[in-house]
C-alpha cells in the first residue's frame, strides 16, 4: 500500500510539471459526482494545462462511461488490453486569475472512480510585462498597473 501511494504522489507530481497551449472559456465549475465512488482522487493541473496519460492502477476493467467534462478539459479512454485502464487527461491554459475545478467520475462495469481536478489562477501579472525586454536592455524595468 505504501508503494501504490508513492506511486499516485509521484504521478501526480509529473501531471503538475506537463504543460499544453490553449484558451480559457470561463467556464468555472465544481461539480458534485459520485459521492458513493469506490477510490476519489485529487489532479492537480499547473496553470500551464497539460496533455498527460494516467493510468488507474486501482481499477481492473476496461473504462463503461466518462462523465461529461467542461470545455477547458478533454478526457479520452485509451485502448484497453487488459490490466488497468488508462485515460488521456488534456487541459487548457489558465488564464484568469480565478481557480477552476471539477470532478469527473469514470465508471467500469463494476467500480466507481472519481477524479477531482483543480487548476489554481493565475497571478495578477501588469499587463504588457511579456513585451518589455526587446533586447537594449540588460535590466528592463516597469511600473505595475494601478
Amino acid at each position: 500500500m505504501k508503494k501504490f501511494k508513492l506511486f499516485i504522489l509521484a504521478f501526480v507530481g509529473c501531471i503538475a510539471m506537463t504543460a499544453c497551449g490553449g484558451d480559457d472559456n470561463g467556464s468555472d465549475k465544481d461539480d458534485v459526482v459520485a459521492p458513493n465512488a469506490n477510490y476519489k482522487e485529487n489532479i492537480n493541473i499547473p496553470d500551464e494545462g497539460c496533455d498527460k496519460e494516467y493510468t488507474m492502477d486501482m481499477l481492473k476493467s476496461q473504462i463503461a462511461s466518462v462523465s461529461s467534462t467542461p470545455a477547458w478539459l478533454t478526457i479520452t479512454t485509451q485502448s484497453y488490453t487488459g490490466g488497468s485502464p488508462s485515460i488521456q487527461i488534456v487541459a487548457k491554459e489558465k488564464t484568469t486569475e480565478k481557480e477552476r475545478k471539477t470532478t469527473v467520475t469514470v465508471n467500469t462495469a463494476t467500480e466507481t472512480l472519481a477524479l477531482t481536478f483543480v487548476q489554481a489562477g493565475k497571478e495578477n501579472i501588469p499587463s504588457g510585462i511579456d513585451d518589455i525586454h526587446n533586447g537594449t536592455s540588460g535590466k528592463p524595468t516597469y511600473t505595475p498597473a494601478r
